[in-house]
């Protein structure tokens, strides 16, 4: 596990209404990348009292994913569902197998800053959420791999899906912040021998930092919520037990978070 927590914390809500909540949340996601929060139990349909919390850090980001197409389309209810579906193997967002770290708008120009993960159902078995630090894993290859992270840092390169495109180094800074930009699956082919290589390297040194434990690694309950940001941090997923449809079920939103200062 990593020893630098400070892009982590966990708050117990149990005790603060709304308005207090939204107060907390906005303060330590300022100081905070991941932001982990238990005990929260709303009087109300849970992902309007969440819609709420996330409204106040950003303009919800009303556009998602089609399930079939993958194509970005119009979403005005915000929210997007992970649910297992037995007959969806073809997707991580339906199946139940582990998802590589990754950060989730790599190959948008324009992404939400902020995600909320909302946890409805979580499996019996497995299903642990993945984070990483930006700042842990450049300080990681620094140490082990300073080739890597100099590709990492200086080489453009292009990520897309669907029409949708976005061009960057996969670690920048911005203002004191660094950045990641990152997945795997959404690294466009035909870039030539160099970026094909640090495609392989990269997720290769990130699956020995994971199978290393040198990763946060927590699970989720029911009820349970997760707001992070997610040009700051990798996330990834366990594998997890299910049969039926909707034996896990996680609702995500995203956020453009200006309220939070420039370097979101």
């Amino acid at each position: 596990m990593p020893t630098d927590r400070e892009w982590f914390a966990t708050y117990d809500g149990s005790a603060d209404a709304a308005a207090l909540l939204i107060d907390i949340v906005r303060s330590k996601l300022g100081r905070h990348s991941v932001l982990h929060l238990r005990n929260v139990v709303p009087s109300g349909d849970p992902l309007d009292y969440w819609l709420c919390i996330g409204s106040a850090l950003g303009s919800p980001v009303k556009c998602t994913e089609d399930e079939n197409t993958g194509e970005q389309k119009y979403n005005d209810g915000v929210w997007s569902d992970v649910r297992f579906k037995p007959n969806r193997r073809d997707s991580y967002r339906y199946h139940n197998v582990g998802q590589p770290l990754h950060t989730d708008g790599a190959y948008l120009p324009e992404a939400g800053d902020i995600v909320l993960f909302y946890m409805a159902k979580q499996a019996t078995t497995g299903g642990g959420s993945l984070f990483l630090g930006a700042e842990t894993l450049a300080a990681s290859a620094e140490a082990e791999a300073p080739e890597l992270l100099k590709a990492l840092t200086t080489i453009p390169v292009r990520f897309g899906k669907q029409g949708s495109e976005h061009v960057t180094p996969i670690l920048r800074y911005q203002g004191d912040r660094l950045k990641i930009n990152w997945n795997y699956y959404r690294v466009l082919p035909d870039q030539g021998e160099v970026i094909a290589r640090l495609k392989e390297e990269f997720q290769s040194f990130l699956k020995h930092l994971v199978d290393s434990g040198r990763v946060l690694e927590f699970t989720l309950r029911d009820g349970e919520v997760v707001l992070f940001r997610d040009q700051d941090v990798l996330h990834g997923r366990r594998d997890y037990t299910a049969r039926d449809v909707g034996d896990r079920l996680l609702w995500k939103s995203y956020y453009t978070g200006r309220s939070l200062g420039a370097n979101v």
